[in-house]
């Protein structure tokens, strides 16, 4: 084949080197040479173009076959041009999307530009959305623990009792059943516990005076705190989601996750980061990231636990961002993100849904021109390329830094850098570099919030810590709206006192409980009215302060009138 191309493309045949390398020859049967020629990508490409479209002719005198050579292979018949460069097109397009019949919306681009050293613009797209907290939804709210229970609402507090319970009756324990107070109580210790650290919990209970904090001991006994904490769940262990590893706290994530997006509406500055949370136990995702703060634990960054085949073709970090800013396409927003998620198909592909992206990035990356070497920029200098409406920057501060955006345009401004003697010097760097740094420190400064008095509540099972690290980015959430709508911001340990006060007051205030909170737990629909006598062979669950539900209930593996009773009918 490669003989005929060779004709056609009028070229004399290379000389043959050793068969061992890519390209070389052998010897054949009848003593003639044999030609063995390896192409990589871009050589077939170029060698497919320089084809004419009539390579079916031959342009010189030799014959179109040749008998005498046995390895001779004749071409098939000619295609037009623009059909072949049809078929390489759209061979391209599914090797870029994946498998046939995919979302074709929702493509990964080539990545392919030619870049070129030209000046740009800055262009900025248009933005009218809402912005801030729903004022709406927080009318009501005037205190710490009003604008916390906003987040962390009576539904939530309604599932942790009852599939609390649940678990208690399925693993059959003589434990006393679980009520409001009970859960309020222990959310309240929790908060204490992480501005007030002791070695271990069970230190709050102690009677030595240099140690105990009697406050605690007033609400909870040491011994019902840990049942609780060892009986506390979110999820029904008997319908799990094999496939899911969050499976049993998935109602959680997704519950905070609706409440962040209701009672908030996104401002245009967006960015992408990872969270850590802190766990050193055994976990299959426990992930070790040596240059965290948190270097072991679980990653957050708001994407679905499951496996998401939407995103076609994109790698792990840029189906990240496209999943957490899908509600962002065409609204003119600007994301930020760091090297982990860029690439220049994921800028192509957000400049396509109107969305503004900048971005540090990695100088490997695949689609990216080469810029001056490193030794040959000083300290304020740097050199760009430009493509399209992308533009990819170096520049010199310690280091080479890299930034690739699809909005940001050429021009320069000047910075503020700290020089060894603490002096502070103005140097310059492009614009796209100062938005970036501007803008991108939004989940880190959340983090900072979260571990300042977290709740460092140690335990065996690996949930809690993502159980416990969601309530702090509620009770963080919450304090940044408060601290919005409210005329005088408040620190934020302030802010976590009030709500522990808010809480440890509904825990002991039956007529505050149900003014504050709702009578959310209130009778559930039953469509059986009977009641099994308690004896020592039957589990019974029962909710002692519900103004229905002061029944006895069994569960057990003949009898589940627990379950039955319970069933809250949606109809």
């Amino acid at each position: 084949i490669y003989k005929n191309f060779a004709r056609n493309m009028d070229h004399d045949l290379p000389q043959q080197p050793g068969s061992s390398s890519s390209s070389g020859s052998s010897e054949s049967s009848n003593g003639q040479r044999r030609i063995v020629k390896m192409f990589n990508v871009s050589e077939a490409q170029v060698l497919l173009d320089s084809i004419p479209t009539d390579y079916g002719t031959c342009t010189d005198e030799e014959p179109d076959s040749d008998p005498d050579d046995p390895d001779f292979t004749p071409l098939p018949n000619p295609l037009p041009s623009q059909t072949r460069i049809d078929r390489l097109t759209v061979a391209a397009e599914a090797e870029d999307c994946g498998t046939a019949g995919d979302d074709e919306e929702n493509c990964r681009p080539s990545g392919v530009h030619k870049w070129k050293k030209r000046t740009l613009d800055k262009r900025v797209q248009d933005f009218s959305k809402n912005e801030g907290p729903v004022e709406e939804l927080f009318s009501g709210c005037h205190s710490p623990g009003q604008y916390f229970n906003t987040f962390f609402d009576n539904s939530i507090v309604d599932d942790l009792i009852f599939q609390t319970i649940l678990y208690i009756t399925q693993q059959e324990r003589r434990v006393s059943t679980v009520t409001r107070q009970d859960i309020l109580g222990f959310i309240g210790i929790n908060i204490i516990m992480g501005y007030h650290v002791l070695p271990s919990y069970t230190h709050y209970w102690c009677e030595d005076p240099d140690v105990s904090v009697p406050f605690i001991s007033s609400v909870l006994t040491q011994n019902r705190f840990s049942q609780i904490l060892s009986n506390v769940h979110v999820n029904d262990n008997k319908n799990l989601d094999k496939n899911d590893k969050l499976s049993k706290i998935r109602p959680l994530i997704a519950k905070a996750n609706s409440q962040f997006a209701k009672l908030y509406d996104v401002r245009r500055v967006q960015s992408v980061d990872e969270s850590m949370v802190l766990f050193k136990g055994r976990s299959s995702i426990k992930q070790y990231c040596p240059m965290k703060p948190i270097k072991r634990g679980y990653k957050l960054w708001g994407k679905n636990g499951k496996e998401n085949q939407k995103w076609n073709g994109f790698g792990l970090g840029e189906s990240v961002v496209c999943e957490m800013v899908e509600n962002l396409f065409g609204g003119g927003h600007e994301v930020y993100f760091d090297n982990f998620f860029n690439s220049v198909p994921l800028m192509d592909f957000l400049k396509e849904k109107k969305v503004s992206a900048c971005g540090t990035i990695r100088s490997n990356r695949k689609g990216l021109p080469l810029l001056m070497k490193e030794k040959d920029l000083k300290k304020g200098e740097f050199d760009f390329r430009t493509a399209e409406d992308l533009a990819f920057f170096g520049w010199k501060d310690n280091r080479v830094v890299y930034v690739l955006s699809n909005f940001h345009g050429t021009d320069k401004c000047s910075v503020l850098r700290t020089q060894k003697d603490g002096s502070r010097m103005e140097v310059s760097c492009p614009m796209a570099i100062k938005d970036y740094n501007c803008n991108m420190g939004g989940v880190d400064k959340a983090d900072m919030l979260c571990s300042l008095y977290g709740m460092d509540q140690k335990s065996r099972k690996w949930w809690h810590r993502l159980f416990f690290g969601i309530i702090d980015r509620m009770l963080v959430n919450s304090y940044v709206v408060h601290n919005k709508l409210e005329d005088k911001a408040i620190p934020l340990l302030l802010f976590r006192r009030d709500t522990k006060q808010t809480y440890l007051c509904l825990q002991t205030s039956d007529s505050l409980l149900e003014e504050c909170i709702g009578q959310s737990l209130m009778k559930r629909e039953a469509d059986v009215k009977f009641v099994h006598k308690t004896k020592l062979s039957h589990l019974t669950a029962t909710f002692k302060n519900a103004a229905a539900c002061k029944v006895y209930l069994c569960y057990n593996a003949n009898k589940q009138c627990f379950l039955t009773f319970h069933e809250v009918n949606n109809a």
